[in-house]
């Protein structure tokens, strides 16, 4: 009976330590079902792409259509089959990577908890310093070492300049130096979120928990980028900004990418609040910064969105100006409430603003673009700093009234000559026309070209079917005007 007993303990031993060895989650499918076998591997079944229907997350769009595992996964904000997929895809014979695509995913989805399990699996997100080069004075340049090359990065120094080693001009100079930031072109996991109005994982990555979670990818795998994180998260002061809560040498920030063709417009807002508690001073500078080289503005940016109003006062609240412009010109999308939102000061110094290039006034755009509402909206409400800017040229020496002339737009022209001075008629622009002269050829050139089609004369001034200007003299022209246009008139007769 001892010996029986010995045996059976000796049994169970052996059992529990196959169960030790056995990975936390697992079946092996091979002893419990004997007779089934398939010749797919796990990797085939891991990414085969299945049909499925998502529920939308928090009030977004659900999604329907095909997706592998750990996509659904993800798509179903489930963070605890998330893990467990990607530790069966890393512990495969031919183990299988996250794709990369699942960070925006994750992203839209705003869940700081499927982010966390994907930075410690991938160390995916930051924008690491560059690697710090060591100075030789060998005979070559090391350029770019391999993924497993633990040594630094060396730049040969050359020869003495001014009997000194110039280490700036070698790094300029040779071709093949390493590049001074590995991460110049790779937007941190900060404005992502910004841009997808993530308020949750903003907090997260925020946080302590962001840390500990590049801390621990670091501790864990042995890849180039581990060594690489394990030795720029030596400083945790420097964490803000390779995570994106930071300003750029070009002066982006996260509020721009707030603002930036953002995937929600109506949660723009409270990701700018949040923006601003967690980060105060950044969030001031990026409302009131332009961006080089095109000098665009998250202000200006704001603008062409779909945004509710109350951002657009947020931004006017926390310093942002106005009055700046960008190469563009201004946009005026929100035109009606910045008309009864801005001081008159402001509102005129806005309407005598020219584009850098097109010298452009934004009357003056709104009469290019033949937007006849926006012109009669700036003519109702802020004629008084309209009117000046009337005798305004563009870079070809167009003013607004030569521009709608030339396009045809007969309705924008009589509200143009009804509120403007008759000087403005014999304004030349930049070939010498006036509005009256290129007023009369077009008139003889489309009333010739009636009369060798039809032999008769058209009833409007059309071309093309565009209605031009009607042969009844606009209001305002002076006297003399209407006796040339009549006795034109007798002549074509």
């Amino acid at each position: 009976d001892d010996d029986d007993d010995e045996e059976d303990s000796d049994d169970d031993s052996c059992a529990s330590d196959e169960t030790e060895k056995r990975p936390a989650g697992y079946t092996d499918l091979a002893k419990r079902f004997h007779t089934v076998s398939v010749n797919v591997k796990p990797n085939q079944l891991l990414s085969y792409d299945a049909k499925c229907a998502v529920e939308g997350i928090s009030g977004s769009n659900g999604y329907s259509g095909t997706a592998d595992p750990i996509t659904l996964a993800v798509r179903e904000n489930d963070a605890e089959a998330f893990a467990q997929i990607a530790d069966m895809m890393e512990n495969l014979e031919d183990s299988m990577g996250i794709p990369e695509s699942l960070r925006d995913v994750i992203l839209l989805n705003d869940s700081p908890d499927l982010l966390d399990a994907y930075i410690r699996r991938t160390g995916d997100g930051l924008t690491l310093p560059k690697p710090k080069a060591k100075e030789t004075t060998e005979g070559k340049a090391q350029a770019h070492h391999d993924d497993d090359d633990d040594e630094e990065y060396k730049i040969y120094l050359g020869l003495n300049v001014h009997g000194k080693k110039r280490k700036d001009l070698a790094s300029r100079e040779d071709p093949n130096a390493p590049y001074q930031s590995d991460d110049d072109s790779k937007v941190p996991i900060g404005w992502r979120a910004a841009s997808k109005q993530a308020i949750a994982i903003l907090e997260y990555l925020n946080s302590p928990k962001a840390i500990e979670a590049y801390k621990h990818y670091a501790a864990t795998y042995k890849s180039r980028l581990a060594k690489r994180l394990a030795e720029a998260l030596q400083n945790p002061d420097d964490f803000p900004k390779m995570v994106g809560f930071s300003l750029s040498r070009l002066g982006e920030t996260p509020v721009l990418a707030t603002v930036w063709n953002p995937a929600k417009p109506d949660q723009i807002l409270p990701t700018l609040k949040k923006l601003m508690q967690l980060q105060p001073r950044l969030t001031a500078d990026g409302v009131r910064l332009q961006v080089k080289p095109n000098r665009a503005s998250a202000f200006k940016l704001l603008c062409t969105t779909n945004a509710p109003v109350e951002a657009f006062d947020w931004m006017l609240a926390n310093g942002a100006d106005p009055l700046v412009r960008d190469e563009a010109g201004p946009n005026w999308t929100l035109i009606e409430h910045v008309l009864t939102k801005l001081s008159a000061d402001a509102i005129e110094t806005l309407m005598a603003q020219q584009t850098r290039k097109q010298r452009n006034t934004p009357f003056a755009t709104a009469v290019k673009k033949g937007n006849l509402r926006l012109v009669e909206l700036l003519i109702r409400s802020a004629k008084s700093a309209v009117v000046p800017t009337l005798l305004l040229r563009d870079s070809t020496g167009a003013t607004p009234l030569h521009s709608a002339i030339l396009k045809g737009w007969s309705k924008i022209v009589s509200h143009l000559i009804s509120i403007g001075s008759p000087e403005m008629l014999y304004l030349e622009n930049g070939v010498g026309s006036t509005p009256m002269e290129i007023t009369r050829l077009q008139l003889l050139t489309q009333t010739l070209r009636g009369l060798t089609n039809s032999l008769t004369q058209p009833g409007s001034f059309n071309t093309y079917g565009v209605n031009y200007l009607s042969l009844t003299p606009a209001p305002g022209m002076r006297d003399r005007d209407e006796q040339e246009v009549k006795s034109l008139r007798r002549a074509i007769e």
